[in-house]
């Protein structure tokens, strides 16, 4: 009988021994998490943000929390293994003004081994990290800002608290100057950091600077509208490295062409004060600038390209009309004086600008613009916050009133107009332009290595656009439907190496998104 209970005792204890051990099979670190996922995935890079706003598969956006299937053995080989994770929180902030910054952070161990950061929530103040669990130090590079040098932590496993890392400014810098073909340096030009992203305007000695800038390649041009190359590239390429002397950069431009603009009244040939001048280029190089006349009735524009432009002349006075003139084969280096006259007897039209649903929008930019064998003038204008526009001393003609087409890409619109209006000298006429939504593409560009100014490129039915990318971001927008294609191009090879390419459907109204990877 106590043969038989032994027996039994030592049965029970058996079942409990192996019951244990599997308990100790499948127990979890509380500290840790555990999520499927592709072995070595890398991390973002400082170029691309790390909100994504293309989350990967479903099955990979699940909460890491929420994963508690015990462990098997792979199928196959090549099946993904578990990776385990430990959560990092913290803030970010600047060092001087105890600001918040947004950064994008990588992980690495003790051997300099990059660690897979497996998810980030990021906002304005606060950053929850899923770290790969053997990181050991995480490196923060602020997202938006140049002037911020990265930091580096250090992890402990089983330190909980919220980390506070504190971003100081950064101590390079890039010195420049730009001269003529005598070697005088020319005030005034507009000079771009990696492709608008920061701009300058040179002294009166011609010389610029950005700063303070962190240890980076950036791109620096000129907008090359209001002046020509003389024996320098259009874009320079600069490696800013942190302690160093301000890294220099020259620029050798030719002046350009003067266009001297006389205003006068049509009805008795006295100049005209204060009358507003302004120019375009006629095949889109150079930007709209202008000037006031002076009591001669006089303005100059100075350092244009060689080319046509219209130049036009908005008197401040009420009852009076435009004047556009069109200036063609300006010469290079050539001084070329026109005259603009101005008329009594105009007309003037307002209106308002609506969306879809009749909400009103406002500081749209408009043009007037004149019928075919009208006599108007092209003019333009802006809506007030309320959404109303007014045209003021236009010539009588018939006149459409369409979207500025920037306005439109910048806002979603696609191109819109109002229906034909008859403008008559001394009366007051009323139109409405309704916008149209557009279609949009939206891309993220992801890559652990390639830190270097890249430009996206849409193109369709033989035309292209471009925008560059900023913080892994770019978008179009304003689109009609139809097949597009995105090129992501590095414009520093040459003619620009097409590094991806990729064909989009878009659907009107529609919004796709791009998702670009590149080594």
């Amino acid at each position: 009988m106590h043969s038989n209970r032994a027996l039994v005792f030592a049965l029970l204890c058996g079942v409990l021994a192996v019951g244990g051990a599997i308990a100790l099979l499948f127990q979890r670190d509380p500290r840790a998490e555990t999520i499927e996922g592709p072995i070595g995935r890398p991390s973002i890079s400082p170029d691309a943000s790390t909100d994504d706003p293309f989350p990967p598969d479903a099955s990979e956006a699940d909460d890491a929390d929420a994963v508690d299937s015990p462990r098997r053995a792979p199928a196959t080989s090549s099946a993904p293994r578990r990776l385990e994770s430990t959560k990092v929180r913290g803030v970010t902030l600047r060092e001087d003004s105890k600001m918040p910054v947004r950064c994008v952070f990588r992980a690495y161990d003790d051997e300099g081994a990059e660690r897979s950061i497996l998810r980030t929530q990021n906002d304005a103040l606060v950053f929850v990290l899923s770290v790969e669990t053997g990181a050991t130090r995480l490196v923060a590079e602020a997202a938006d800002a140049f002037d911020l040098d990265p930091v580096t932590v250090r992890l402990a496993r089983d330190d909980a608290s919220t980390l506070r890392i504190e971003l100081p400014l950064a101590k390079g810098s890039i010195h420049g100057l730009v001269q003529d073909e005598t070697g005088a340096g020319v005030a005034g030009v507009r000079v771009r950091l990696n492709y608008g992203r920061a701009v300058r305007t040179t002294h009166s000695d011609g010389r610029f600077a950005f700063g303070p800038l962190r240890d980076d390649d950036y791109v620096v041009d000129l907008e090359r509208e209001a002046y020509s190359s003389l024996g320098t590239e259009a874009d320079q390429r600069v490696d800013v490295v942190q302690g160093a002397q301000a890294t220099p950069v020259t620029f050798s431009v030719r002046r350009g062409s003067t266009l001297r603009v006389r205003v006068v009244d049509d009805a008795n040939d006295e100049p005209l004060e204060g009358v507003t001048i302004g120019i375009s280029g006629v095949d889109g190089r150079e930007a709209r600038r202008g000037s006031v006349t002076d009591a001669d009735g006089f303005a100059e524009i100075h350092h244009l390209l060689a080319g046509s432009y219209d130049v036009s002349a908005r008197p401040a006075q009420a009852g009076m009309s435009r004047a556009v003139r069109r200036v063609d084969a300006l010469g290079e280096l050539e001084t070329r004086t026109v005259e603009l006259r101005i008329t009594h007897g105009a007309g003037d039209l307002d209106g308002a600008v609506e969306g879809p649903d009749g909400t009103p929008q406002p500081f749209a930019r408009l043009i007037a613009v004149p019928e075919p064998g009208s006599a108007g003038t092209r003019t333009e204008t802006r809506a007030d916050s309320a959404g109303t526009f007014a045209f003021r001393g236009l010539p009588p003609g018939t006149y459409r009133v369409v979207a500025d087409p920037e306005y439109c890409r910048t806002y979603n619109w696609l191109a819109s107009s109002s229906d034909v209006v008859e403008v008559r000298s001394g009366e007051l006429a009323h139109t409405r332009v309704v916008l149209r939504l557009g279609a949009r593409i939206d891309g993220v560009l992801i890559s652990p290595s390639r830190r270097g100014a890249l430009v996206a490129r849409l193109s369709a039915d033989g035309t292209a656009r471009e925008c560059p990318i900023a913080d892994g971001r770019f978008a179009f927008s304003g689109l009609d439907g139809g097949f597009y294609r995105v090129e992501v191009v590095d414009p520093s090879n040459g003619g620009g190496a097409v590094l991806f390419s990729s064909g989009v459907q878009l659907a009107a109204s529609a919004t796709e998104r791009v998702r670009v990877e590149l080594p």
